[in-house]
């Protein structure tokens, strides 16, 4: 993998995080309620996504 696209993984990676962070505390949206909101079949599963 080039350099490159590691870093846009990584930026994808901290723009899923800000919005969440945004869901949760600008929004008031429960931090268990947040994977149903962005259509996850589990929080398991955006866990896993936002670890990659």
């Amino acid at each position: 993998m080039t350099k490159f696209t590691r870093k846009i993984i990584t930026l994808i990676a901290e723009t899923r995080k800000q919005w969440i962070k945004e869901l949760v505390y600008g929004y008031r949206i429960s931090g268990t309620d947040v994977w149903e909101y962005y259509g996850y079949q589990s929080k398991e599963e955006l866990v896993k996504d936002l670890a990659r």
